[in-house]
């Protein structure tokens, strides 16, 4: 994802900010309660490349930060976090070091907090900012504690490690986690010999038991991938109340991309 890395631009002249930031949302009820059902929906865009990068740079922001307005907006456009509900927005980061960086799994993760944004055809700069902050915390090493135990965690029972992902009552996972594949090569469009017009890319959680009490996600999650013509994201929605039909999920998606007046394709 080498798109996420330095992706929210250059500092503005304000300090940067110390020490962790804290989770400002309100304590919830369990994920189970919320989402009884364990019902995912999907949506999935496609935009033309150079409209995308023209409405960010329109607003202050980069493709990056673009992508996270629109995505975390679908919390506020559906009633799930009003404005003044905070949203915390996760954004896996790849922090493999060159070609030569052979580790199996060089991901990190940072965690953005919106309270006033975002705002369907708004200004992206908040969010530039505040997401340029998270990447400095993760560069200074100032992380949660727990995070330097993952070595650790095959040695932890499935019962604790959900605990440790669940943050308590479902606080500690993010609202939205939004994750920027980047551009994929030309070759890896190709298939059977013909070029495919779209590519996206997608992850989810399988047997997941709706009797159980664990879930595996929050709100809503979107992956993006890139090619020269098309920035394509896949939208999964895992909210009961807030996405309980695709049909709900994609219009959801059609509003928020008209109000950002980005040309789309919903399908």
């Amino acid at each position: 994802m080498p798109s996420s890395r330095g992706s929210c631009g250059p500092w503005p002249s304000a300090a940067r900010p110390r020490g962790l930031e804290p989770d400002p949302r309100p304590e919830r009820p369990p994920l189970a309660e919320r989402s009884p059902a364990a019902k995912f929906t999907w949506a999935t865009a496609s935009i033309p490349a150079g409209d995308w990068d023209r409405v960010a740079t329109e607003h202050g922001g980069t493709p990056n930060t673009l992508f996270i307005a629109v995505v975390s907006g679908l919390l506020r456009s559906s009633g799930r976090s009003p404005l003044g509900t905070p949203i915390k927005v996760g954004v896996p980061v790849d922090r493999r070091a060159g070609e030569e960086d052979n580790r199996t799994n060089a991901i990190a993760g940072v965690s953005v907090y919106l309270t006033d944004e975002p705002v369907p055809g708004g200004d992206l700069t908040g969010i530039r900012a505040a997401c340029k902050a998270a990447f400095v915390r993760l560069s200074e090493g100032r992380r949660a504690p727990h995070i330097h135990l993952r070595p650790l965690a095959w040695f932890l029972p499935p019962s604790v490690l959900i605990k440790l992902v669940g943050g308590g009552a479902g606080k500690g996972m993010p609202d939205a986690v939004i994750s920027n594949i980047g551009e994929v090569t030309p070759e890896a469009t190709v298939v059977g010999g013909r070029t495919a017009r779209r590519m996206v890319l997608r992850g989810t959680t399988q047997g997941v038991d709706p009797a159980a009490g664990h879930r595996f996600g929050d709100g809503v999650q979107s992956w993006l991938v890139r090619t020269p013509q098309q920035v394509s994201f896949t939208l999964l929605g895992l909210d009961d109340e807030a996405f309980g039909s695709e049909a709900v999920l994609r219009d959801l998606l059609t509003r928020e991309l008209t109000e950002w007046e980005l040309p789309h394709d919903i399908w």
